[in-house]
């Protein structure tokens, strides 16, 4: 008998797999498709540069809302 690595329930294991069922196999699958991921893309913790807030940024964004966004073309404006 073998332990589930993800809910950790005793299963017998069949063809090397890891997990007891079919929804812990798709759990296991999200942990290491977002492991990869991670490790491809880094850190994408960034911080805001109107307000300072830490957020996750994707998409190159550079803001941590639309109310930053807009102060920020504000300030864009406002400069040329």
């Amino acid at each position: 008998m073998d332990k589930c690595v993800i809910c950790g329930k005793e299963f017998i294991p069949m063809f090397g797999r890891k997990t007891c069922s079919k929804e812990c196999s798709q759990e296991l699958k999200k942990l290491y498709n977002k492991k990869h991921y991670d490790s491809v893309v880094g850190d994408r913790t960034k911080k805001c540069v109107v307000c300072g807030k830490e957020f996750e940024s994707r998409y190159g964004r550079i803001t941590c809302s639309e109310e930053c966004q807009k102060l920020r073309e504000k300030e864009m404006d406002n400069k040329w």
